[in-house]
């Protein structure tokens, strides 16, 4: 079975071609290329997405989010079980804390978040700087 971590950078990699071949917008793993990737999800928002296709891009545009962070300030992915009571769940941790990053696309790409893909990064990142 393919790891976690491979799966999730195949994934991000999937977000890059999609960026690409749809939009031609380069993501080349730079915190600057956030903001493209956080532009594309805004005008997906603006479409009607079938159930499945906004899991799937919530997922690569998840991964992709995640790559970027780990390449820049390390960190790894980790893969929840299904419970009784939540679905199976795939998060980003960098020390103890961890990042629903996937979620937090498709609460953007549903409409359910005031805040921007690129206002998160920059929390996230900024909260990983040592003091």
């Amino acid at each position: 079975m393919e790891s976690i971590q491979t799966l999730m950078e195949e994934s991000a990699q999937d977000a890059v071609n999609y960026a690409n071949e749809n939009y031609e917008v380069v993501l080349d793993y730079s915190f600057d290329s956030v903001k493209s990737a956080d532009a594309i999800v805004q005008l997906l928002s603006d479409t009607v997405i079938d159930d499945q296709t906004m899991f799937t891009l919530s997922y690569i545009f998840g991964a992709y989010l995640g790559e970027v962070y780990r390449r820049e300030r390390e960190g790894e992915w980790l893969y929840v079980e299904a419970t009784d009571s939540e679905p199976p769940q795939t998060f980003f941790k960098h020390g103890e804390k961890t990042f629903a990053l996937p979620s937090k696309v498709y609460h953007v790409l549903n409409g359910s978040s005031d805040e921007t893909l690129t206002e998160y990064m920059w929390k996230l990142f900024d909260s990983s700087q040592t003091h």
